[in-house]
């Protein structure tokens, strides 16, 4: 009792503003993350329940492929926004972000022609399901990856008040264009991307809109456009190949589980990872947060970032154990409610889905770290070991396991990278 230890009190006074200042972000960041993941969410949920397990499974099979084109837009937009946003180019914010800006539309019309070329040789092929969420694809990816790249600017301002605003938007957007659209019977596959897509826009132009209000027009000097490509590809060019390497470990078993069964397997695998996917993109924003926040400590406290690191660790762990543990204790009433008597799972494919988050938390952290010492070098080193031991590992899991399979196998490949990782650190 009686009065604390000075030296601990002022150690602690010390050592943990950024921490608070960060669980004060934090707490923004867990309100956005559920209003786009709550968005994201009822759409997969929504196409479950409504769509027949085929054409689900065909709409699964085409988001992983735009996750897979968004991998290339993250790692030359987005993220080393997240770096050079919060330093070298925060005092002339809303002039880089116009650089990027007219970059991502000029590379959103090769996508959007890229899908729909997609989409005509699976409806040649006798695929309509498959052409259908291609096409939406074509008119909703450049705009959702518009959207990804605004959210990582409030992000880099450390301001994602100005998220939490958008993704307001993009939810009440969406909500209120798909019920009307259902009411005319016209909701599908496309038509509900589409709808993503314009929400994403209206959102996207909110927050940029907030953002510079917050900021100076004034740049001393601008930044170049050649300047900023340059170093965009300078830090992008290793973060491309670790994105496009970072698609396998969860995505590979949308096209092996067809190849082995059919396409309704791959949508109870979607169906299934959709209850885990709240956590997972609480755990992602608040990793994604940490970058901006570690490149920071870096330059200013390199002494106490190890401190800062553990700290993170400990506080999403204890999370993410608590909320694996309430996933699957409610796994068969969420199942029944979301899905409506659709889809059935056994225990055993319960404990892995619960057990999924954590095993993504631990390697998602060290990659922030790594990140924010513009090390991209590091991660694209660590995700290529990971992809051998994904493609020798793959089939056998999936042929012998089917859905349970897939699930280990994401898990395996998750505590490599995160072992790989902590070498790297």
């Amino acid at each position: 009792m009686g009065v604390p230890d000075e030296k601990y009190a002022l150690t602690y006074r010390t050592q943990s503003p950024r921490l608070r200042g960060w669980l004060g972000q934090g707490g923004w960041a867990v309100v956005d993350q559920a209003l786009f993941a709550g968005t994201n969410f009822l759409v997969g949920v929504s196409l479950a329940r409504w769509l027949e397990p085929a054409a689900y499974g065909a709409f699964s099979a085409a988001y992983s492929v735009f996750l897979l084109v968004g991998t290339l837009h993250t790692a030359l937009w987005s993220e080393p926004l997240l770096v050079y946003g919060a330093g070298r180019f925060r005092e002339s914010f809303p002039v880089y972000l116009r650089i990027l800006a007219r970059d991502h539309w000029r590379f959103g019309a090769l996508l959007a022609l890229g899908f729909l070329t997609a989409a005509h040789v699976a409806y040649r092929l006798g695929g309509e399901a498959l052409a259908l969420s291609l096409v939406g694809m074509a008119g909703a990816a450049p705009l959702l990856l518009y959207l990804w790249m605004v959210r990582r600017g409030s992000y880099a301002l450390m301001q994602p008040r100005q998220a939490v605003l958008g993704g307001g938007l993009y939810l009440g957007l969406y909500l209120g264009s798909a019920y009307f659209v259902r009411q005319l019977g016209w909701l599908n596959t496309a038509s509900a991307l589409l709808l993503m897509g314009s929400a994403a826009l209206g959102a996207a132009e909110s927050m940029r809109y907030g953002l510079n209000r917050t900021l100076s027009e004034k740049s001393d000097p601008a930044p170049a456009v050649q300047q900023v490509r340059r170093l965009h590809w300078h830090y992008g060019r290793w973060a491309l190949v670790a994105g496009l390497l970072s698609w396998l470990p969860m995505n590979i078993y949308y096209f092996l589980l067809p190849w082995f069964y059919d396409l309704e397997s791959v949508a109870r695998l979607r169906a299934l990872f959709n209850l885990a996917l709240p956590v997972l993109h609480l755990n992602a924003a608040l990793t994604t947060l940490a970058i901006p926040l570690f490149a920071r400590a870096r330059t200013s406290e390199p002494a106490r970032t190890p401190r800062l690191l553990r700290g993170l660790i400990l506080l999403l762990s204890g999370f993410t154990l608590m909320a694996g543990l309430g996933l699957y204790v409610l796994a068969d009433f969420l199942v029944g409610v979301l899905y409506d008597g659709k889809f059935w799972f056994e225990k055993g494919e319960y404990v892995l889905i619960a057990i999924l988050p954590l095993t993504t938390l631990f390697p998602n952290i060290l990659m922030a770290w790594i990140k924010a010492a513009e090390a991209s070098r590091k991660v694209a080193m660590g995700y290529a070991i990971v992809s051998i031991f994904v493609m020798l590992s793959a089939p056998a899991l999936v042929a012998t396991l089917e859905v349970k399979g897939a699930l280990i196998g994401m898990m395996a490949a998750h505590l490599l990278l995160a072992v790989i990782f902590l070498k790297f650190a």
